[in-house]
């Protein structure tokens, strides 16, 4: 990375900026969001997401399947599996849920400054930049598909030529409010109501200081930081037609942190006729995506003769 900036400006300036951003599908809305971290509004996560220390240990041991049918083991086994998957899973933050919350409008910051000076009888050379945004992004009426070629279902691979339609053998409807059974052409897609936020987080510093101790030699030192935090919540359903009891739900809760650090040193010297130039940078650039959590989950709504609603629950899906 090669980070150029004006090295000596002839005179002091500031700028300061402010600016807000009105989006009419997003801002003063209520966005679908989940509790996150303490520091999500600086672009990093404070550790909430981090991996629990009870599975961070490399010594840990997850247990496996418990098969309800295998006779080698004992209750007593059964249980201490069953207590010990417990105990991992509530080592994780136990922020689960998916809600809603009044954003405001997007914002942004900036601040910038540079000026010359003296110094041990050298010209000395400074600026300093700072920016800061913070956005909403809200996409509450979108609608996800989903097909498999007709002659899959039947064990053959599907040949896209042999049929001029796609199909998906469980057809569902984008519709959650509604279980009736409604007039659906089973060779359409599976259609799923997709709501969906992002909140992101960027900003970034840098400055400069460059040094002319004597004529024909110079130094500079250029540091450069920049930092993102996109914060994501999803949640995609659907009611299964042929099945009008029938729905499936999938939400999920995401977070991606990059930043980018770099320090770079450099010097430009005149010997007479001669010229050297020398440069030395390091540089660290990072991306994280820690705790994403994705749930499936289906539900069944039957009525009983008293005309009570019944609802379960299974976190194996709907068929």
């Amino acid at each position: 990375m090669d980070v150029a900036t004006l090295s000596f400006p002839e005179l002091f300036t500031f700028s300061f900026g402010l600016s807000a951003t009105y989006d009419a599908q997003s801002s003063f809305s209520d966005v679908l969001t989940y509790g996150g971290s303490g520091t999500d509004w600086l672009g990093y996560d404070d550790g909430q997401r981090s991996l629990p220390d009870a599975l961070a240990d490399p010594s840990a041991e997850v247990p496996g399947q418990v098969e309800a049918r295998d006779i080698t083991l004992t209750n007593e086994e059964r249980l201490a599996a069953a207590e010990e998957s417990q105990r991992l899973t509530e080592a994780f933050s136990q922020d689960w849920a998916l809600g809603q919350e009044t954003v405001p409008f997007n914002q942004s910051v900036s601040l910038s400054l540079g000026g010359p000076a003296t110094f041990l009888g050298g010209q000395l050379g400074y600026t300093g930049s700072f920016n800061y945004g913070r956005s909403f992004s809200w996409f509450p009426d979108a609608t996800n598909a989903a097909w498999v070629l007709a002659a899959s279902r039947f064990g053959d691979p599907g040949d896209i030529t042999a049929t001029d339609r796609l199909n998906n053998g469980t057809i569902y409807s984008n519709d959650l409010a509604a279980f009736e059974a409604v007039d659906f052409d089973s060779l359409d897609a599976a259609l799923f109501r997709n709501t969906r936020s992002v909140e992101e987080v960027n900003w970034g510093g840098s400055g400069t200081v460059s040094y002319r101790p004597v004529r024909n030699h110079e130094f500079g030192l250029t540091m450069l930081r920049t930092q993102s935090g996109a914060k994501e919540a999803l949640d995609l359903g659907g009611i299964n037609i042929q099945s009008s009891t029938r729905a499936l739900r999938s939400q999920a809760q995401g977070y991606t942190e990059r930043s980018l650090s770099s320090v770079q040193l450099r010097g430009e010297h005149l010997f007479g006729v001669l010229r050297a130039e020398w440069k030395g940078a390091l540089s660290n650039n990072q991306q994280d995506e820690p705790d994403l959590r994705l749930f499936t989950f289906g539900s069944n709504r039957v009525v009983n003769d008293e005309g009570v609603i019944d609802t379960t629950f299974a976190l194996t899906g709907a068929g």
